[in-house]
């Protein structure tokens, strides 16, 4: 069951990483109210999620 769980947290955080480096690829403006989110920040947002995503994958190997 602690498997099933890692791995499934594995592929979401490995999706969200793929739509955050989606669109610093694209360069898609998003804005939240009146704030314009930086593009840059999908790239560092990126690089998290596929750590996470890697944590989590490297957890169901032990």
């Amino acid at each position: 069951m602690k498997n099933t769980a890692l791995k499934t947290s594995g592929v979401i955080f490995l999706l969200l990483a793929s739509a955050q480096l989606a669109r610093f690829i694209l360069n898609v403006q998003v804005t939240a109210g009146t704030f314009l989110v930086p593009v840059w920040l999908s790239a560092v947002v990126a690089v998290a999620l596929f750590a996470l995503a890697f944590w989590m994958f490297q957890s169901t190997a032990k």
